[in-house]
């Protein structure tokens, strides 16, 4: 019984773990994107 529940603990941990990370991951990625969309744009705005 108890190494069931241990590993349904290591189970729940890891996924928050994994949802935490994936959703931090997410947020670096947007701002990313839009320091990328912003340069590119100023890039664009100044070539003209």
């Amino acid at each position: 019984m108890r190494k069931e529940v241990y590993g349904y603990l290591a189970v729940v941990i890891a996924a928050a773990t994994a949802y935490f990370f994936f959703d931090e991951v997410m947020g670096l990625l947007k701002n990313a994107g839009r320091a990328v969309c912003s340069a590119g744009c100023y890039c664009a705005a100044n070539r003209q």
